[in-house]
């Protein structure tokens, strides 16, 4: 009984790896989209004044963020997937 437990609870944990690095590798591609930008307009005031954030900063953080994540992921995947 415990090894069908054991079982199935490596086959989720897998799966939950395999689709948590295919969320990073979606979140890369979308920083990296988020470099492309100069700046970003926030809103229009009354007074035509616009309100602008350069987004370079924010995205090097989550950028280092996501690669972090993938890192601790696929070496918990690669650390599952060896064990016998």
């Amino acid at each position: 009984m415990i090894d069908i437990i054991m079982d199935r609870e490596k086959k989720w944990g897998t799966l939950w790896a395999v689709i948590l690095v295919t969320l990073n590798l979606l979140a890369i591609f979308y920083i990296i989209d988020l470099f492309g930008y100069d700046e970003l307009v926030d809103h229009f005031n009354r007074e035509g004044i616009t309100k602008s954030v350069h987004p370079e900063n924010m995205a090097w953080l989550l950028f280092i963020n996501v690669l972090f994540n993938l890192f601790i992921t696929v070496t918990a995947l690669m650390s599952r997937l060896m064990k016998p």
